[in-house]
């Protein structure tokens, strides 16, 4: 398949002055990226005065993230965020990538996920101690808090006390939602005296003191199970021992990447099963014949094959990381279009994983599309919710983990049904994909659920 002519090109309709296609992206992103594809494979749009190019077909979608010497990680979003978190694994541009990512690979080998798959389980147990029958709570914010406090754990160990943890937390949820103002917003603004810039100031500095203090105390007080703990034993590209910033900016990678879009996931998640009965059910089907009413366990994951593809699903409809930039950097020719260097690439899972034509009814809340039989049809591409090639994200399985233990073992002993004022339109000028508004309430599935393990005892008692 020819990449550079095989397929079309097209201009978006509905471009304003000065703003371009920025209000659309900012109104309802979904719609607006989902319905791209509509009017070719490759489609431009424009960002303030800015061209933008959009691959919309997954085997567009895959080569310019297979080829990322070519499509280099830049464009405004990660220019601003490398001001903000400095030149980590997933910031940095491509000469720098290979060396990080082979020092921090260990760091995510099934070993170790199963070290942090007990950090999620105390984590998730903290989450749902004090819930009871009739209990209430804002989705997003309980769901962050759980896990940028697993996060904080695997990076820091059990050093990291709760409080450092809440003062990292609320700054780096400012700093990474502030961020989609440097795309989607002219450049002027960003200079302009707005409240949203000047919390991203007052954000960074609170988030550089508090990291700087957790990565002197732990080069003091190291603590063994943590990603730090591997740090300091790394080198650098020049050979020598990390230097103490070249620590905090890939503590501050993981951090940034494994909080915002958990989070995001599992509020997608619960809201997705509220409005499916079936999938609802065959989810407490199965936590009921695995895990008897108890949390669940790193060990069980292999026994929960539907609860991993409720996960897929929701990732599949409302991905959390919606949109992201690269920079060609080198003349290169998409759907018959010649891109120069510098050219602004803008990258969407939405505009191929929306796709009627790769997933039937794409719409529809239906994880069995994830069984083994059905998911090896679908082209290459078609799922990036984690990106793809060279550049994939490296803690994937991490995150799927994560997800997977949560939702068990909520759905083992609760049912979460959103509040009648939710609003599930997206949040504008938001690098993650929320829903605006969206409160839980708690409902015990079983009569006993507010103890521990009642379920289970109750099915001891009958046998």
């Amino acid at each position: 398949m020819d990449i550079s002519t095989e397929f079309t090109h097209a201009i978006a309709p509905g471009a304003l002055p000065v703003l371009g296609h920025a209000p659309h992206l900012m109104r309802d992103p979904l719609k607006f990226l989902g319905s791209l594809s509509g009017h070719g494979d490759l489609v431009t749009i424009r960002l303030g005065p800015r061209r933008a190019y959009v691959p919309c077909h997954p085997e567009i979608l895959r080569h310019m993230l297979v080829d990322y010497r070519t499509f280099d990680k830049g464009g405004p979003l990660y220019e601003r965020a490398r001001e903000v978190f400095g030149e980590s694994l997933g910031l940095c541009p491509h000469a720098r990538h290979r060396h990080q990512r082979r020092m921090l690979q260990p760091a995510f080998g099934a070993d170790n996920i199963a070290a942090y798959g007990a950090i999620m389980e105390q984590q998730i147990t903290a989450l749902t101690a004090s819930w009871r029958g009739g209990h209430a709570f804002e989705a997003f914010p309980a769901f962050f808090r759980l896990s940028a406090n697993t996060a904080m754990r695997m990076i820091f160990g059990a050093g990291c006390t709760d409080e450092a943890a809440t003062a990292v937390q609320q700054s780096i949820a400012t700093l990474t939602r502030g961020l989609a103002v440097d795309l989607l917003l002219p450049k002027v603004t960003q200079r302009l005296p707005l409240p949203v810039i000047r919390r991203q100031t007052k954000a960074r500095e609170t988030f550089l003191t508090s990291m700087d203090r957790l990565v002197a105390e732990h080069r003091v007080r190291p603590h063994p199970a943590s990603l730090l703990a591997l740090l300091l034993d790394a080198q650098g590209e020049d050979g020598r021992p990390l230097t103490s910033d070249q620590l905090r900016e890939q503590a501050i990678a993981f951090l940034s990447a494994g909080t915002d879009t958990t989070a995001a996931a599992l509020t997608w998640m619960f809201l997705l099963l509220a409005g499916n009965a079936t999938a609802q059910r065959q989810l407490e089907d199965e936590v009921d014949r695995v895990l008897h009413g108890r949390p669940a366990r790193f060990a069980d994951l292999p026994e929960l094959p539907y609860t991993r593809r409720v996960v897929t699903e929701a990732l599949r409809m409302r991905p959390p990381g919606w949109v992201f930039t690269r920079a060609t950097t080198a003349r290169t020719t998409i759907a018959g279009q010649v891109l120069e260097p510098g050219s602004l690439v803008l990258i969407s899972p939405c505009t191929v994983q929306h796709r009627p034509d790769v997933y039937a009814q794409p719409e529809e809340f239906s994880p069995d599309r994830w069984l083994p039989e059905h998911a090896s049809a679908l082209p290459r591409g078609s799922f990036a919710a984690f990106s793809n090639g060279g550049r994939k994200c490296i803690g994937d399985e991490f995150a799927m983990t994560e997800a997977t233990l949560t939702l068990a073992t909520v759905a083992s002993r609760w049912r979460l049904t959103p509040e009648p004022q939710t609003d599930p339109r997206p949040k504008t000028l938001a690098t993650t994909l929320l829903p605006r508004r969206m409160r839980l309430r708690v409902t015990p599935r079983h009569e006993s659920s507010t103890e521990p393990g009642t379920l289970a005892d109750t099915n001891s008692k009958r046998k």
